[in-house]
């Protein structure tokens, strides 16, 4: 006789963000899941380790149906309240072509956090300039004006990032840079 287990109910954050706690639809412009959610996070395999910090650990996703690729941030958080509140709502209200996307947050009984993010499969400015050396006059005007772009979209909504570093500015395939890693960003009003 097989016995039922009662799943734990996941927990909820109080965040600025609407209900249920997800940032913007997802959308895959060549797969089957187009506006479709991620019912959780089983739905998602690990492939590798892309980053480790304070913040959390950062994985490579797979959807295991569509298998489009995502950026997963893990963070173990103190009775489901992430360190840092502010980088959840901060990258869930963002919507700039230039600060890496925000796709869902899920929150687990454990206490994990997990942020499901844009994948950019070129890394960190840092890691792209330590393999490949020195950047071409035209790349680094480019990804300059995509940081300062970046910038005035932050700054546009009041917010202080506090922490651009080559590894918080992520790259991909296509050559395009984008700002990530608010854990230690902030709002500031009109005032300061």
């Amino acid at each position: 006789m097989a016995s039922s287990v009662k799943k734990p109910p996941r927990l909820a954050i109080q965040l600025d963000i609407p209900k249920p706690i997800s940032c913007r639809s997802l959308f895959h412009t060549a797969t089957a899941s187009y506006g479709r959610e991620i019912d959780g996070l089983h739905q998602l395999e690990r492939l590798q380790v892309l980053g480790q910090g304070n913040g959390g650990t950062v994985f490579k996703v797979r959807h295991k149906q569509t298998l489009a690729l995502y950026a997963l941030k893990v963070m173990y958080c103190d009775r489901g309240t992430p360190p840092n509140p502010q980088e959840l709502n901060i990258l869930c209200q963002t919507n700039s072509p230039y600060i890496v996307k925000c796709y869902q947050v899920f929150t687990e009984p454990s206490g994990e956090v997990s942020i499901l993010m844009e994948y950019m499969d070129n890394g960190s400015l840092e890691s792209y300039v330590k393999s490949r050396g020195r950047l071409s006059e035209d790349l680094i005007g480019t990804i300059s004006r995509q940081v300062l772009k970046g910038f005035v979209y932050m700054h546009s909504k009041n917010i202080v990032h506090r922490d651009i570093k080559p590894s918080n500015l992520l790259i991909n395939r296509k050559k395009e840079t984008k700002i990530a890693d608010f854990g230690i960003s902030t709002r500031v009003s009109q005032k300061e």
